[in-house]
């Protein structure tokens, strides 16, 4: 195979990895904070805080996959 061609499928590949990932954690994250609304104590409701923060971090984590900052 085409040392060329196998570059671009790389990319295309690392490209199409990070989207799926950052939607994994997105969803993931979005899923936690409903279920940290619902349960019927309130004492969980403080890490919501902690929640984004992780989430923001992940996401950091996962836009450097292709080896690009978007």
């Amino acid at each position: 195979m085409d040392e060329e061609l196998k570059a671009k499928l790389k990319a295309e590949g690392l490209d199409f990895a990070e989207e799926t990932v950052k939607d994994l954690v997105e969803n993931a994250f979005k899923t936690l904070r409903v279920i940290i609304k619902i349960t019927p104590t309130d004492i969980d409701d403080m890490f919501l805080g902690l929640v984004d923060m992780v989430e923001n971090m992940a996401l950091k984590y996962a836009d450097k996959i292709d080896g690009q900052q978007d």
